[in-house]
């Protein structure tokens, strides 16, 4: 899991957005998307879990209306 949760690190990187932490003990990733035209940035959260089946889960959320 580590090296997809890198792997997830570089690639937000790449494709420009915002890292605000990354948490490599939680496999957290926590991000911003630009805002268009004037608004205000989106903030993500991207988790990498172990799916229990042995794979790997990537999990994109954010929060419609914050800051």
């Amino acid at each position: 899991m580590p090296q997809v949760f890198e792997a997830a690190v570089a690639a937000a990187s790449e494709l420009g957005l915002g890292i605000n932490q990354v948490d490599r003990a939680g496999l957290h990733l926590y991000l911003t998307h630009p805002g268009r035209l004037g608004r205000r940035d989106w903030p993500l959260e991207l988790a990498v879990t172990d799916s229990g089946l042995g794979t790997t889960v990537l999990r994109l959320s954010w929060a419609e209306g914050r800051p």
